[in-house]
């Protein structure tokens, strides 16, 4: 089994509630519900779907649009430390929609690698 393999198996652990948010099911394994929710700097239920899905396509992170992103940002603590971040590198963004999509993205390819090396664990581990 491949990390690949195993993102498409957690995938079928989540549901989408009418709001559109992401939920674990309650036969989820342990392993997973401990990821999400035991660790110290825990990955939010979207974020890690997103990266599950990530991983299980192959593919990068899709890009929302602006609103979409602020919306997600300003649910989160760590949207500002990301935001200055990249005002602080060496090519810093020409336009705010370019600065959120930036961090938006950062965020999110942070939450792939971070959802990859728990898989190669788990699959270490079996």
């Amino acid at each position: 089994m491949t990390p690949r393999d195993l993102a498409r198996s957690y995938l079928r652990y989540f549901s989408r509630r009418a709001d559109g948010a992401h939920d674990i099911a309650d036969n989820a394994p342990s392993a997973l519900w401990r990821f999400a929710f035991a660790t110290k700097d825990n990955i939010d239920r979207a974020s890690l779907y997103l990266a599950l899905q990530t991983l299980a396509n192959g593919d990068d992170p899709p890009t929302p649009s602006t609103g979409a992103a602020l919306k997600w940002f300003a649910a989160r603590a760590e949207a500002l430390g990301c935001f200055d971040e990249i005002m602080r590198s060496k090519k810093p963004p020409t336009s705010f929609a370019e600065l959120v999509e930036r961090a938006y993205r950062a965020a999110q390819q942070d939450a792939v690698g971070r959802v990859r090396e728990f898989l190669k664990q788990q699959l270490a581990a079996d």
